[in-house]
């Protein structure tokens, strides 16, 4: 597929800090910096993985995009519309273009409704679809994700876990999305339940023309079906490469860390897992200077002083790092 020389999502400097209080911490004691300062671009038909570890902030990031939580700062650009411009009717109809494939599968489907009910929820409640035109428009969605009519009354807990990611994909797509957040898609799956998944995203990507973020800590899953990468570390993005580049070699050391964790599929291979020391810092007090530093087996003196920037090193490949200043 062709791609776009305009990018149809841009974040800038990105920040959502939760504040704390209540009972055990206080009034004005803090906040929890779960992203702090993202900036990220996809292009039109582009998948982006976005990788890191749990709690690194990867699900608060794809959440604040779809302004489904307010950011503390920083503007979010689909097509060139900023999102936070636009008042609750517009961003309403904003979000027909961009949908969501949540993490979690089971909490995702409500055990009380019927399929048909649940995938054609949101072409009801934008008026699009009704009565007979609503279930043939539903059957074709779910055609479209390798299920059929026979599956239109019955209830997710009569579902396996691949059959209930495919409705959550088809409900996404009821809307005609060209933009789709897949937070962690096949992470409570079965591997040849995955790569069936896997396949049909592409699919879908092809047929349909959609650009796809791609939410993950499998690395094995980002290798094959994405475009770019992006490396998120305690709310901040530390690198940024084509695929087959930072496969290839990885710049910033929590990077290598990270893919020296990859399973290899071959009993007489072996590779040398780097182990950090310590563990993650708290998002609360996070280090001064770079806050992957405490960790860093290559750290100098800067890296606790002074904060480091993301810039654009050997083939235009963007990393947070003192080494490559």
């Amino acid at each position: 597929m062709e791609r776009k020389e305009d990018p149809i999502l841009r974040v800038v400097n990105l920040k959502k800090h939760f504040p704390l209080g209540g009972r055990f911490f206080g009034k004005g004691s803090g906040s929890v910096k779960a992203v702090d300062g993202v900036n990220l671009e996809i292009e039109g038909g582009q998948t982006v993985a976005l990788v890191g570890e749990s709690g690194c902030g990867k699900t608060t990031l794809g959440r604040a995009i779809l302004r489904l939580i307010d950011i503390t700062s920083g503007e979010i650009y689909f097509r060139d519309v900023n999102l936070l411009n636009l008042n609750k009717k517009e961003m309403r109809e904003m979000r027909m273009n961009m949908q969501l494939v949540q993490q979690d599968i089971q909490s995702a489907l409500d055990p009380r409704m019927t399929i048909k009910a649940s995938v054609g929820e949101g072409l009801v409640v934008y008026g699009i679809d009704k009565g007979k035109e609503l279930r043939e428009k539903v059957l074709s969605l779910l055609q479209k994700v390798g299920l059929g009519e026979e599956h239109l009354n019955r209830f997710p807990q009569e579902f396996s876990g691949g059959q209930r990611q495919r409705v959550c994909i088809s409900r996404a797509l009821a809307l005609n999305p060209k933009f789709i957040i897949l937070d962690e898609p096949t992470a409570s799956l079965d591997v040849s339940v995955q790569a069936q998944i896997l396949n049909l995203l592409r699919d879908l990507q092809n047929e349909l023309e959609l650009t796809y973020l791609f939410i993950s800590h499998d690395l094995s899953v980002v290798r094959y079906i994405s475009d770019e990468v992006y490396v998120m570390y305690l709310g901040k993005i530390v690198e940024k490469a084509g695929t087959r580049d930072i496969f290839k070699r990885q710049l910033h050391p929590y990077t290598s860390t990270l893919f020296s964790a990859i399973p290899i599929p071959d009993p007489n291979v072996k590779r040398e897992r780097l182990r950090l020391k310590g563990e993650v810092p708290s998002a609360i007090d996070p280090p001064s200077g770079c806050s992957f530093h405490p960790r860093c087996p290559d750290a100098r003196e800067i890296c606790s002083e002074v904060e480091p920037e993301l810039r654009a090193v050997e083939g235009g490949r963007l990393v947070a790092c003192h080494l490559y200043n």
